[in-house]
């Protein structure tokens, strides 16, 4: 359904609509553990997100992309890409959409903090919560992951 959806929203240049297939897409190779292509389809929506200043959706992709790296073994940038994403979420007045978002939110936060140290963590957070759209952009497109 997802390609579907990403499919008929490129035939019918419906862009928005488009940014949430990709995501949708790249969440279900997330949950798949399969992070390469997750990052393929969050990056494209990330790009067009940005592209569009739909930045809604620039937010999800930097906090689905920085679960996926967290997976993958990069824990710092993770939380640096998912400190940016909230900021801008508070910015921009999203709040998680359901209890179990916020839930699952947090226990990504809490495996952040497992993972790194405490110092380590504030010290990611704290350069992610000072990042600009575009630096965050930037640090996405020069991961090699």
């Amino acid at each position: 359904l997802g390609y579907e959806s990403m499919n008929l929203s490129r035939n019918t240049d419906a862009r928005h609509d488009l940014v949430q297939a990709l995501v949708g897409i790249g969440e279900v190779f997330s949950r798949k553990q399969e992070y390469t292509q997750a990052n393929r389809y969050l990056r494209e929506a990330l790009l067009l997100s940005h592209g569009l200043g739909f930045l809604h959706g620039v937010a999800i992709s930097l906090s689905f992309l920085a679960y996926s790296l967290h997976c993958m073994g990069d824990s710092t940038l993770a939380a640096q890409l998912e400190s940016a994403s909230q900021k801008l979420r508070k910015e921009i007045g999203v709040a998680p959409a359901t209890p179990a978002s916020l839930e699952k939110t947090l226990r990504f936060h809490n495996e952040l903090k497992v993972v790194l140290s405490e110092k380590e963590f504030a010290e990611a957070w704290s350069f992610g919560e000072n990042l600009s759209i575009l630096e965050a952009i930037e640090m996405v497109a020069q991961s090699d992951k």
